[in-house]
């Protein structure tokens, strides 16, 4: 009689230890699968944020350089002004259109 309890105690110990086992295993791998997932959506949202960023800048620069050329523009029409009415020579215009156009 002592022999089939402690027989019995033992097969249920080994039944509760195979079902924690089960259990570990089951959330160990429910764990993984979360934190890759959780790794893919901050990956992808990092992405757009650097893309928004990258695009952002590029637009700016585009902007700038509209004005730059702009501001150019203007500053060699006033230089054909000044040489037309006489204010500077040949030499001084070709330096200051240049400088302009280098900048």
């Amino acid at each position: 009689m002592k022999k089939v309890l402690f027989t019995s105690v033992c097969i249920s110990l080994l039944t509760v230890n195979l079902q924690a086992s089960f259990f570990e295993n089951m959330i160990d791998k429910v764990s993984d699968k979360i934190t890759q997932k959780t790794e893919n959506v901050l990956t992808e949202k990092s992405d757009k944020m650097i893309d928004n960023a990258v695009n952002t800048m590029n637009e700016e620069n585009k902007s700038t350089k509209k004005v730059t050329n702009l501001n150019k523009v203007a500053e060699l029409k006033e230089l054909v002004q000044m040489k037309k009415e006489g204010y500077i020579t040949d030499a001084e215009f070709r330096q200051q259109k240049a400088l302009i156009l280098n900048k």
